[in-house]
């Protein structure tokens, strides 16, 4: 719970006038690293951040291509545009909402597997595994129904 408030809380504040996806390209391979130095599951702050970052981009118009169709839509369509901050009131209890969630739902919904993990990484011939390829979520993957 204390990794989620430590997490979202920087990464809210970057979004406000950074794209969502630039922010979560930045902020995986330090949730990779942080999580494997403290020993918390990446999965379980990956997907939250995504849907934080998703709802508190919406904070100003500028911040999401989404905002800028729909105001190019208002403005298309001869009605008045939002101001560039108008939304954020919305937003920011949106983003209040979601960040309440996350930490209520996702101890729940996603469940600890870095046990799990540790003895797929031990088992897997990882010489044979091409670049880029996420072998332990692969294997995690194909062997969930078996065993």
């Amino acid at each position: 719970t204390m990794a989620l408030l430590r997490l979202f809380a920087p990464a809210i504040v970057l979004n406000i006038g950074v794209s969502n996806t630039c922010n979560m390209a930045i902020l995986i391979p330090v949730i990779e690293e942080w999580s494997r130095k403290n020993g918390l599951d990446k999965n379980q702050l990956l997907m939250p951040l995504s849907f934080v970052l998703l709802i508190s981009g919406t904070f100003a118009i500028f911040a999401t291509s989404s905002n800028l169709i729909t105001q190019a839509l208002l403005i298309n369509h001869g009605l008045e545009p939002f101001t560039n901050f108008e939304i954020a009131d919305l937003a920011t209890a949106a983003t209040l909402a979601c960040v309440l969630y996350m930490i209520i739902a996702i101890p729940i919904v996603l469940p600890r597997k870095q046990a799990d993990r540790v003895i797929i990484e031990a088992s897997a011939p990882t010489p044979s595994v091409p670049s880029g390829v996420n072998y332990t979520l692969l294997m995690g993957l194909l062997t969930k129904g078996t065993a």
